[in-house]
Order: C-alpha cells, then sequence, then structure tokens
C-alpha cells in the first residue's frame, strides 16, 4: 500500500450532477491497490460523503480558481486573477502535503490546478468536458492554455475534441455501470400513482433547468403541440436551477399554465437517487438547445432501457444512433419534437426495440470498466506503471 500513487482530484461543484457523478464513478472504479484518491471541492455536498465512501480523501477549500459564467460577466471578473494565484497556492500545499505523483482537473474551467501541477513539476491531466460555442474569444486563449499546461487532455466527446483543431487529445467517453448504482427496479406503478399521473404515455427529460439553454420549454412546448393534435402525453421534468435562477423554474411552470398542459406537466426537484425517475418514464427527452458536450442523462435513460429522443448536435451524435437506438431533433424545434413523440406513441415496437438497442450500446460502449479502464491506462503511462497483462497487449 506504500507504494500507492497518489491523485488529486479537484472539482468545483458537490453537487450530484454530469461532471461530479462522473468523477464520482472514476473514483469508485479506481484500483485502491494502485491508487490513492485525494479530491478537492470548493463547496460541501453531498459529493463529499459519496466519495468518502469510494475511498477518496476529500479537502474542502474555498475556491480552486475556476473562471465561469458567474464572474466572466459580474464584478468578479476583476477578482479573477487574485483568486487563481490564491488558489494555485492552497493546491500547491495541498499537492505538497499530500505527496501528489499526478492532477487530474476534473472540468476544463478550473485553472489553479494545471498552474500548481506545473509548478510542482509534476504530470497534469485536463478532463475536458464543456463546449465553448458561446465564448470564442475565451476559448481561442485557454484552449492554448489547456494544451501547455497539460500531460495529457481527455475529452468526453468528438464535439467536445472537435475544439482542437490540429491539437493532440484523447476521446475517453463517459461510463456507467447500472448493476451497482441501481441493482433493483423500483416501481415506477407506485411513483407514478403517488405524481398524480394517469396511465399516459410518459416522456421525461431531467438536468438542470436553465431557459435557453438546457430546452425543457421546448419540451412543454411539444406536449402542447400534441395536445392540440389531440395526442395526449404526460411530461415529467427533474432537475432545480442554480442559485440564482429560480425564476426559470417558475416561468417553466407558467408557460405550462398558459399553454393548457400544466395538469400534463410535473415538475420535480432532483434527488441524489435519479433511477426510480427513469423507471417511470417510456420515453427520455434530451431537449437541450445548446449543444452538450455527451449527455450523462442519455447515456442512463439508455442503460435503463429508454428510447431517446436528443437534440442533434454535441455529444448526443456520440451516443444516439438515429432510428435504431433512438432520434435526433433540430436544437429548439418543438414542432419536430412533437412529431418525434407522436411517432413513438404510435409504434410501441419501435419504441422497445430502440430501448434495448441503447442498452445494448451502453453496455458495450459506454461501460465504467472501460472508461475507468482506459484512464487507467493513461495514468499508467503518465506514471511509468506497468501495464495490466490483457491491456497492456492490445
Amino acid at each position: 500500500m506504500a507504494d500507492r500513487k497518489n491523485l488529486l482530484f479537484v472539482q468545483i461543484q458537490a453537487d450530484l450532477y454530469g461532471s461530479s457523478r462522473s468523477l464520482l464513478r472514476l473514483v469508485g472504479a479506481l484500483d485502491k491497490k494502485v491508487y490513492n484518491p485525494v479530491v478537492v471541492l470548493s463547496s460541501d455536498g453531498l459529493l463529499k460523503e459519496h466519495l468518502e465512501r469510494n475511498g477518496a480523501k476529500v479537502i474542502e477549500v474555498s475556491h480552486v480558481g475556476a473562471v465561469g459564467r458567474w464572474n466572466l460577466f459580474s464584478w468578479q471578473f476583476f477578482l479573477i486573477p487574485y483568486n487563481i494565484l490564491k488558489a494555485t497556492w492552497r493546491l500547491l500545499r495541498i499537492i505538497r502535503r499530500e505527496r501528489i505523483d499526478l492532477v487530474h482537473s476534473n472540468t476544463s474551467i478550473i485553472l489553479a490546478a494545471a498552474l500548481a501541477a506545473r509548478i510542482a513539476k509534476i504530470p497534469h491531466v485536463f478532463h475536458v468536458r464543456e463546449i465553448f460555442d458561446e465564448f470564442p474569444l475565451f476559448w481561442k486563449i485557454h484552449r492554448r492554455f489547456i494544451s501547455w499546461s497539460s500531460r495529457e487532455v481527455i475529452c468526453i466527446s468528438s464535439a467536445v475534441a472537435g475544439q482542437f483543431p490540429g491539437r493532440p487529445t484523447r476521446i475517453i467517453h463517459n461510463g456507467l455501470e447500472i448493476g451497482s448504482e441501481c441493482p433493483v427496479r423500483p416501481d415506477a406503478a407506485k411513483m407514478r400513482k403517488e405524481l398524480g399521473l394517469n396511465g399516459a404515455l410518459l416522456a421525461g427529460c431531467i438536468g438542470r433547468i436553465k431557459l435557453r439553454r438546457k430546452g425543457q420549454e421546448v419540451l412543454i412546448r411539444a406536449i402542447a403541440l400534441l395536445k392540440e393534435r389531440g395526442v395526449i402525453i404526460n411530461a415529467l421534468i427533474v432537475g432545480s436551477p442554480f442559485t440564482g435562477n429560480e425564476s426559470h423554474l417558475l416561468q417553466l411552470r407558467e408557460l405550462a399554465r398558459t399553454l393548457g398542459v400544466a395538469g400534463q406537466v410535473r415538475f420535480v426537484e432532483e434527488r441524489p437517487d435519479v433511477w426510480p425517475f427513469y423507471a417511470m418514464m417510456d420515453i427520455f427527452v434530451m431537449p437541450s438547445i445548446l449543444p452538450e458536450p455527451l449527455g450523462n442523462v442519455t447515456m442512463e435513460a439508455m442503460a435503463m432501457g429508454l428510447p431517446v429522443i436528443a437534440s442533434r448536435g454535441g455529444g448526443s451524435l456520440d451516443l444516439v444512433e438515429e432510428g435504431r437506438s433512438g432520434l435526433l431533433f433540430r436544437p429548439g424545434d418543438s414542432v419536430e419534437l412533437a412529431d418525434k413523440l407522436a411517432f413513438l406513441h404510435q409504434h410501441p415496437q419501435q419504441r422497445r426495440e430502440m430501448g434495448e438497442a441503447g442498452r445494448r450500446r451502453q453496455l458495450a460502449e459506454f461501460s465504467l470498466e472501460r472508461c475507468a479502464g482506459r484512464i487507467d491506462d493513461l495514468y499508467r503511462r503518465i506514471l511509468h506503471l506497468p501495464l495490466p497483462g490483457s491491456r497492456g497487449q492490445a
């Protein structure tokens, strides 16, 4: 055990959304005989206790030197250099105290961890989980920093890797082992009854509540269009807004009332155990207006055997095989989404076949074993550790 390599993971949010869930899964899958995971979080939250259960040491700091919407477009912009320098110094102290061998920034908007690793002269890995279409000038500069400061750059999809033209990256899709996270299928009928949902087909989405980005309003409009056609489909929208965006949820509720489908749309705050919500659904919808880097929730829905309808673009193109494991529609186009929902409503056999195909695809291409194995190989090559026999021969 004394020869284990100490890995430092740096993460911002301590909730249980996309990047946090991916980190939790990776830490849980690491061989603890080889690695000792240490995780720095910038806040307390559900992620901390789950990481500790998975064998990680968790250290909280007030800042990890990240750049995001919250400080790019506010007075906090002027504090960015100070916060990055302060976070770099704190992380450098942690690197030295914990005798860290490799630093892994779990999202690409964390700058201080890369700088601290550079000063400490140890390898650093950037895990790029974002698409920066909204910030072309920032991205033009930032991608140079990412390449300069990293031994390896991991991208979670082809769309994310496409942001690095002419620069080396490694595409490693997120992975999921549903058997360990959802060993027993929840009682869907009981939960539907508790939410007051009738026997109509249920289409659902899970994710942050964010207007003009996550696209929950597109789903509500599609439900209303279908009602006008005489097709009744209920919608389940699971998720919570970021602090400061609470009005987005209120606007979605008002939209459902205005369109006359308030009785068909249920809103539920996301909980740590999301599997019961998937179990309730007949169709999963990823309605994002802006492209998703990958879409963990789409992958989770596929693992649960749900047919998927996703907006065409971003990581969805890696996940969904059009017409086989799901359907794609133009981002923001509620009419096309309504058409796709109507098709699956009218063709239950195709729903079943797409759901089964998606589950097979998730098991084959997006398993946790596959994801963690590829990252383990990457760590071993960087740290000059022997590869396990079967993978070493590949």
